[in-house]
């Protein structure tokens, strides 16, 4: 964080320094409360916490900035105090002046699949000459935008910011506090139904990109992706950037082919074709590197420049992640999360690289689809009976569905198998594995028993 002084925080929170000193110097700020170091600046949101020395204050060590009134006494002598009459805006007024401190660009990134890859990407190609503040790995959670904003200092060059949407409004507040200038939008699919409720609730909070970009900057978009082109952009000034597969495309692939350690592609932007490489399976992963290519490309990179920093990118773990495991069989794992876009994405990949060996997909639950779960579940069936794929387990109670529409649906009853839990798993692909198998484990890993991953870990290894 970069250092502050008392006096300009008080004019940005329109706050009334009941006594301490406007010239101290604040070097962190809370809003919960903890043990304090000194230069703190501690709002006071949580009123029923009394402002006592039980939270280790020391005299003249902090500035509390609170709605209510205490006198010296009471604080105990242990810090300075900030009048303000409504807590909650006075934080926002703070957070938008700090973040008004910094000139770098900022660069959003939302999506039903593909964001983290794609921030990844990008980051990995700034990082190479800049100092970039990024968000980590897929927390991108609303309540945690103010310790990504504050993590911005003196020295940052650039920020790239992975932008979630759990509800209406989550991307809207995120483009307030960290006012990008390019958005990306790679995909939208099915996901976080559970807080959207519908579909066209989903779409909207997706398009709310629009407004985190203040209708202006630039917004690059999938041109592939049908649910993208169903955004209004009438409302939008600023550049449309489109990548995908498509002639229109500004940023264009071609010719993509699996290598030993990844995917070769033709690149076409601006008249000049390039040869690129990325590490990762999956022609999606093309479609993350398209994106991060338009935005490093429009924050002034050259082409040639971008493909050669890509090529040291190193694949992220649990996304389509390639071993020799059990039995010599060839294991996928895919576990990070697992909602319908991703899971599509992955049976994809599982068929592109089998070559001839005999396909296992192990599925897990779909996350956060609401009340449209059921739905899911039942599209999903369906598209496994069609799929090819060999041989289906579902994994848990919630998947079950899965597994019983591919039998509806001509599925061999022979090939589709049950497991409710990690042993069963593992009991079933004990004699299921060899060298001639290739096995898809997708799930989201993180919310199972941890037996789960105690398993793959073992399956991996092997």
């Amino acid at each position: 964080m970069k250092t502050l002084v008392l006096g300009d925080i008080l004019k940005a929170i329109e706050g009334e320094l009941i006594f301490g000193d406007e010239k101290f110097i604040i070097k962190s700020v809370k809003k919960r409360p903890k043990v304090f170091k000194k230069g703190t600046l501690y709002f006071h949101f949580h009123k029923r916490h009394p402002i006592t020395s039980e939270f280790n204050l020391n005299k003249q060590s902090i500035v509390i900035v609170s709605e209510q009134t205490f006198d010296d006494e009471e604080l105990g002598n242990t810090g300075m105090l900030v009048k303000v009459e409504n807590i909650k805006e006075s934080y926002e007024k703070f957070l938008d002046y700090y973040r008004s401190l910094f000139n770098i660009p900022v660069v959003g990134i939302t999506g039903t699949a593909g964001k983290t890859t794609t921030k990844e990407m990008l980051t990995h190609i700034l990082s190479i000459d800049r100092k970039v503040q990024s968000t980590k790995r897929s927390l991108n959670a609303v309540a945690l935008n103010d310790q990504y904003l504050l993590g911005i200092d003196d020295e940052t060059e650039a920020a790239v910011i992975e932008m979630g949407v759990s509800y209406p409004g989550n991307l809207r507040n995120t483009g307030k506090i960290f006012k990008p200038q390019i958005g990306i939008i790679t995909n939208i699919g099915i996901a976080h139904l559970e807080g959207c409720k519908t579909f066209e609730a989903y779409l909207q909070a997706k398009a709310e990109m629009l407004q985190a970009l203040s209708y202006g900057g630039k917004l690059i978009l999938n041109a592939d992706d049908d649910n993208i082109k169903l955004i209004d952009l009438s409302s939008f000034q600023g550049d449309v950037i489109y990548f995908g597969q498509g002639a229109a495309c500004h940023y264009r692939a071609c010719n993509i082919q699996y290598c030993d350690r990844g995917l070769e592609f033709q690149l076409h932007c601006e008249d000049d074709t390039y040869s690129a490489f990325i590490s990762g399976l999956g022609y999606h992963n093309v479609y993350n590197a398209l994106a991060a290519i338009a935005a490093a490309h429009s924050l002034g990179i050259e082409i040639q420049v971008i493909l050669n920093r890509l090529r040291s990118f190193k694949h992220l773990e649990r996304h389509n992640t390639i071993y020799t495991g059990l039995h010599e069989a060839t294991i996928i794992d895919d576990t990070w999360n697992s909602n319908p876009t991703s899971a599509y994405a992955a049976l994809k990949v599982l068929k592109e690289i089998a070559n001839g060996k005999r396909t296992i997909a192990i599925l897990g639950k779909l996350q956060r689809l609401g009340k449209q779960e059921e739905a899911e579940y039942v599209k999903m069936g369906e598209y496994l009976a069609m799929s090819g794929i060999d041989i289906l387990i579902t994994v848990e109670k919630e998947a079950e569905l899965m597994g019983q529409v591919a039998l509806e649906k001509g599925m061999d009853i022979s090939n589709v198998l049950f497991a409710y839990s990690a042993e069963e798993v593992e009991k079933i692909l004990s004699y299921l594995l060899n060298k001639n198998t290739i096995a898809l484990f997708k799930m989201s890993l993180d919310k199972m028993n941890p037996s789960y991953r105690k398993l793959l870990q073992k399956i991996c290894k092997e």
